[in-house]
C-alpha cells in the first residue's frame, strides 16, 4: 500500500515537473537520477509500481529539482502528511500550514 501511494505521488510530481519545464527531458531525468529511461517514462505516465530503491532515486531527483519544496519525506510517506511541502500547481495546492491563530474576519 505504501509503495503504491509513493508511486502515485512520484508520478504526479513528475508530470507536474514536465508540465512546468519545457526543457525537461527523459534523458535529463535519467542522467540525474540513474533510473532507466523506460522506467522514468512509465512513472511519468503512471503505469508503474516503483520499487523502493527506484522510488527513492526519483524522489531525490524531484527534491533537488524543486530545491526542497517537494521533499523526499513527503513523496515516500504513506499518509501524505508533511510540514515542508508547499507548492501551488495547476488545479492543486499542497500545504500543511496552521492558520488557527489568524484573524480571518473581514
Amino acid at each position: 500500500m505504501q509503495q503504491e501511494n509513493s508511486s502515485q505521488k512520484i508520478s504526479g510530481e513528475l508530470r507536474w515537473l514536465f508540465e512546468q519545464n519545457d526543457w525537461l527531458t527523459l534523458e535529463y531525468v535519467t542522467s540525474c537520477s540513474g533510473v532507466p529511461q523506460s522506467t522514468v517514462h512509465r512513472a511519468k505516465v503512471g503505469n508503474v509500481r516503483l520499487q523502493r530503491r527506484i522510488a527513492l532515486k526519483l524522489a531525490e531527483f524531484i527534491d533537488d529539482e524543486t530545491n526542497g519544496k517537494i521533499s523526499v519525506n513527503y513523496l515516500l510517506n504513506a499518509n501524505g502528511r508533511s510540514t515542508d511541502v508547499s507548492r501551488k500547481g495547476k488545479n492543486c495546492e499542497h500545504t500543511d500550514q496552521d492558520y488557527s491563530g489568524l484573524n480571518l474576519s473581514f
